[in-house]
């Protein structure tokens, strides 16, 4: 059965970008994993704790800080993030997983010609966000997420986004929904009998 992670950053019960991302999730098909960042111990590497885990890789454990999460990202088929935009970019919580998760032996290795090879079994990213303001340059979010993941062999990825979701006067439902039918659209979605799992685009 199909791995999806989905890695879910928002902290509000009523999150927007949550609301988006498990509508994208109802149209795949697998087994899900849902890895709440905020209710997990993720703690930014210090040099005590990359020795331990090189430590720990030596004798086949994945028990040092981070590991297990390296571990279950290498072996996702799907990653999903759900991530709103915090101060222009998205928590700082994520920046600190992907520290924890990029671990040469597991998700990626370097050749003998200093040549990064990534080694997530991951065919697709799905970056799901939401915004107060407008015209949010996604090189902060979406765009670093995007290139770091290439290097861990993720080279297929797609981005959603509900933006002026906090401009006075804004119907938040209707800009919702615009996001959610680019969603049906990007999964060929004219009714769910007829879905098909490969979005039309395999950028956006």
């Amino acid at each position: 059965m199909r791995k999806i992670l989905y890695i879910d950053v928002c902290t509000r019960p009523d999150s927007r970008t949550r609301v988006l991302a498990e509508h994208l999730l109802s149209y795949l098909e697998g087994e899900v994993t849902h890895l709440e960042l905020f209710k997990e111990d993720i703690r930014p590497l210090t040099s005590e704790a990359r020795a331990q885990r090189r430590e720990c890789l030596k004798q086949g454990s994945y028990d040092a800080q981070g590991l297990k999460y390296a571990k279950q990202f290498a072996e996702a088929d799907i990653i999903v993030i759900a991530a709103p935009v915090w101060n222009l970019c998205f928590p700082s919580l994520l920046l600190n997983y992907c520290e924890n998760i990029a671990e040469d032996g597991i998700t990626y290795r370097v050749d003998d010609n200093g040549n990064h090879e990534g080694l997530c079994k991951a065919r697709k990213l799905y970056y799901v966000t939401a915004t107060g303001t407008r015209n949010l340059d996604p090189v902060f979010g979406y765009g670093y997420l995007k290139s770091l993941f290439s290097m861990l062999g993720i080279h297929s990825s797609a981005c959603f986004s509900a933006e002026a979701l906090d401009v006075p006067g804004a119907d938040v439902d209707m800009l919702l929904d615009i996001c959610k039918r680019e969603i049906d659209a990007s999964f060929n979605f004219p009714s769910r009998d007829t879905m098909q799992f490969e979005p039309i685009s395999s950028d956006k």
